[in-house]
């Protein structure tokens, strides 16, 4: 059994239940692979601004948020687009 990328779990986490339409993506679709990828790397790089906390990363972070977030948007509208 092949192994899960973690870029591919970290998405998992987001959408409870759709681990078999993750997992088949994931597989089947670089593209996919690569949102997955571009969004473990957005959530880790928002994850050290917000720890470190230094006020000159105020507007980084508010930059990472909404990345974070068009990123969601875009992983839902491919899994539901999958799902039809």
């Amino acid at each position: 059994m092949p192994q899960i990328p973690s870029c591919v779990v970290l998405v998992a986490r987001l959408f409870p239940g759709r681990n078999a339409d993750l997992v088949r993506l994931a597989e089947s679709s670089a593209p996919f692979r690569s949102l997955c990828e571009d969004y473990e790397l957005a959530t880790e790089t928002l994850q050290r601004l917000e720890l470190q906390t230094q006020p000159e990363d105020v507007e980084r972070m508010a930059e990472y948020r909404l990345l974070v977030a068009e990123l969601q948007c875009e992983l839902s509208r491919t899994l539901d687009a999958e799902s039809k």
